[in-house]
């Protein structure tokens, strides 16, 4: 099941599936076989409104590989790793950009390509300057 809250929106377990806030996007997340538990994918954007949860099943993947998987992503590379442009069609506004949080902590050291994401992980994302 899942509840709407203005725009924000929480997918539960039970619904194994993402879907966007706009109503575009509607991909199906599929379960991985013989996977050991769930990880999470939180994203905010305070000055648009726009808010996602979402988990899946997983396996020890790739960050990158992870979100993908879940909602659309436009990116650009940085340093020949993946820089996070927009989020399910939202990009930052003004100098802002996507900030990950691994497990509630801002990363400051390791981009999304670098992140091994393993049962119980959180990934977060949150625009700020």
């Amino acid at each position: 099941m899942f509840k709407k809250f203005g725009t924000h929106l929480t997918v539960t377990a039970a619904l194994l599936a993402c879907v966007m806030v706009c109503g575009i996007c509607r991909s199906q997340v599929t379960p991985l076989a013989g996977a050991p538990g769930r990880a999470e994918l939180s994203v905010q954007d305070a000055d648009s409104g726009f808010s996602l949860r979402a988990s899946r099943p997983v396996a020890a993947e790739n960050g990158f590989i992870f979100m993908t998987n879940i909602v659309p992503v436009a990116y650009g590379s940085y340093q020949g790793k993946p820089f996070i442009r927009s989020i399910a069609g939202v990009a930052p506004r003004g100098s802002k950009y996507w900030a990950l949080y691994v497990n509630g902590v801002y990363s400051t050291n390791a981009g999304i390509a670098d992140v091994t994401v393993t049962n119980g992980m959180t990934l977060g994302w949150k625009t700020q300057d």
